[in-house]
């Protein structure tokens, strides 16, 4: 799960924390965490949940 996470998933991080994806990186994401444009960065093994997961057989599809 956590090694599948792209830009635009929503996620929660074990603290609780709700945001969307704005930047992936190895270690770290970017989370997207207020209408007004507030970001913070998480360590990606403190993501508890993601809330909108790809189905497995639509990874790699193009549309």
């Amino acid at each position: 799960m956590l090694g599948s996470i792209q830009r635009g998933d929503k996620i929660m991080t074990s603290g609780g924390i709700l945001g969307k994806v704005v930047k992936v990186a190895d270690e770290e994401l970017t989370i997207e965490v207020a209408p007004n444009g507030t970001r913070l960065q998480v360590r990606r093994g403190m993501i508890a949940d993601v809330l909108n997961p790809k189905p497995a057989n639509d990874l790699g599809k193009k549309k």
